[in-house]
């Protein structure tokens, strides 16, 4: 993990790192080629929660990525959204991919597709959204 996201995400309570082979199996149930620094954030961290700045994120971890997305009816509700994270209140946080690029973005878990809010190209840039 670069030390910039490091630093960032150092007040986080952290799960422990996992393989890449997990994040792997996510990815191709998922149908969703992660980005590379979250893929390096997970097998060092593997999620965790609390404040980033002002703002609370709970991170996913990789096994579970694919229980949660199918009981939040992702594909359903949200088809073209992989959810990886929450603000631990109403509102998720989920790759789109777009004309082959991945985006972060933010939705409701109760709501419509129109709510959806983008927030960042990568993994370290969200972060940083969530600091400012």
């Amino acid at each position: 993990m670069n030390r910039k996201l490091a630093k960032m995400t150092k007040s986080l309570d952290f799960n422990a790192g996992t393989q890449i082979e997990t994040i792997s199996a996510a990815s191709e149930q998922l149908m969703i080629d992660f980005p590379d620094d979250y893929v390096e954030f997970m097998i060092s961290k593997n999620g965790g929660e609390g404040f980033v700045g002002e703002s609370y994120l709970v991170l996913w971890k990789a096994e579970d990525l694919q229980s949660l997305n199918e009981a939040y009816e992702m594909r359903e509700f949200f088809p073209g959204l992989v959810a990886f994270g929450s603000d631990g209140g109403g509102d998720g946080y989920a790759f789109q991919k777009t004309n082959g690029q991945t985006a972060i973005v933010q939705f409701p878990f109760i709501g419509l597709q129109s709510d959806i809010t983008y927030l960042a190209k990568n993994f370290t840039s969200f972060i940083e959204t969530l600091i400012a």
